[in-house]
């Protein structure tokens, strides 16, 4: 199928995330391509699991009690990473409704459509690009930071631990990881790691950014078809009969259109519900240890500020807060364009139309009095409103925290 620039425009990024992570799947592709892209996916997870989760997560228990170790360790990579492999799984377990959702997408670039309803898709690809972007460079900008910061530690150009030839994030290794070339090697797969772990999630979250913009402006197109629909004046010559009938013709597009955008949303909630119901299950955690470690850094001056290490958790911080807020802001712009169509409905020139025709608004608004919503595992609804309890959730547990660490250190002082 030839590809549509706006269609480029809107998922290309994406879908190069999602392609070098073994995510992306298409209905086109051939049997050689299916098993590059699974090929693809098992050497990520070989890779990020090895040589990041399972490997820190062993070194989480060797060090169980030395609270800023483990805080230092669960804020950095290893629970995010866990959930990512998680959020991988299910993921990659959808491949085909995935396939079906970016078909229907190229499809809906590929129809004619007016000038106005172009411009409302590429506004909303043009977003979306933008929220990509963002992400993108949120996430590179972590990943490098902190392999810079490693590195002058390492090369004792910054102040780091008191023992050097440390891997790039603390783990076990079952072998000497401080002896060439096992050193470098560790490294470099611990880098590819983090490097592949940020190129699957930003590609997952941005996804469901476009495919909910993309339906937020079929959405707008379709609203302003009902507005027309019922707007548009009938020529003289024409008898009242056909004039009925072409708008009931139009009016029957429009519910068609409508119920088939319902099932694109459909499929959507059906490949993310169980992924968002990871992440507001990690996001709180992940956020509460990332402040705590932010506080704890920036609290201890002893031998001044590690203006380096601050930044690079500032940026890692607005890495992950920003992803978890552009779905909860595509999340809600899904509820009020889905909605508006009732809204359309109800404020149309409606008394225009005969009352056989205006009673079939009712059904219209009937139909779309409830907006769609994104859930996280049927739980609860994915928006602005739950990206701020998230947020009021994870520093309630930050003080929890700091109060602990704070009774820790008194009972340690000597009397």
């Amino acid at each position: 199928m030839e590809e549509s620039p706006g269609f480029l425009h809107a998922f290309g990024i994406c879908r190069t995330c999602l392609t070098m992570s073994g995510l992306w799947s298409d209905t086109h592709f051939k049997k050689s391509k299916k098993f590059v892209i699974s090929v693809l996916y098992a050497a990520n997870v070989f890779v990020i699991l090895t040589f990041m989760n399972v490997a820190q997560t062993v070194k989480l228990f060797l060090i169980w009690g030395d609270f800023d170790e483990m805080s230092q360790i669960i804020s950095t990579s290893d629970f995010s990473v866990g959930m990512l492999v998680v959020k991988m799984f299910v993921f990659r377990s959808y491949r085909k409704a995935l396939a079906l959702l970016i078909e229907f997408v190229e499809k809906d670039w590929l129809d004619l459509k007016t000038i106005s309803e172009e411009e409302t898709m590429e506004q909303n690809a043009h977003t979306a690009n933008k929220i990509y972007l963002t992400c993108f460079f949120l996430g590179n900008s972590a990943v490098n930071s902190y392999t810079l910061l490693r590195l002058g530690q390492e090369m004792s150009f910054l102040p780091g631990p008191p023992d050097k030839r440390q891997p790039l994030f603390d783990a076990y290794f079952p072998y000497d990881d401080k002896r060439s070339p096992a050193y470098e090697i560790t490294w470099l797969m611990q880098y590819a790691g983090i490097a592949l772990a940020n190129l699957a999630f930003t590609g997952m979250y941005c996804l469901f950014v476009g495919l909910m913009l993309h339906l937020c402006g079929q959405f707008a197109n379709l609203r302003i078809k009902l507005i027309e629909a019922v707007s548009r004046k009938e020529g003289e010559s024409e008898k009242k009969s056909d004039g009925a009938k072409t708008f009931r013709e139009r009016l029957a597009f429009i519910v068609e259109r409508h119920n088939s955008l319902n099932k694109y949303a459909q499929v959507i909630e059906k490949i993310y519900h169980w992924i968002f119901f990871v992440e507001i299950l990690s996001s709180t955690i992940q956020m509460c240890s990332q402040w705590f470690m932010l506080v704890t850094v920036i609290s201890n001056t002893q031998g001044g500020l590690p203006y380096l290490q601050i930044g690079f958790l500032l940026i890692f911080t607005a890495h992950s807060g920003f992803h978890l807020f552009a779905c909860c802001y595509a999340a809600e712009r899904l509820q009020n364009e889905s909605l508006s169509i009732f809204e359309a409905a109800y404020s149309c020139e409606w008394y225009n139309l005969s009352p056989q025709d205006a009673k079939m608004l009712l059904f219209i608004m009937q139909r779309t009095k409830t907006p769609l919503r994104v859930t996280a595992g049927k739980l609860c609804v994915f928006g602005l409103e739950l990206f701020a309890k998230i947020l009021k959730t994870a520093g309630g547990y930050l003080s929890i925290l700091l109060a602990m660490r704070d009774r820790l250190v008194i009972d340690e002082e000597p009397i």
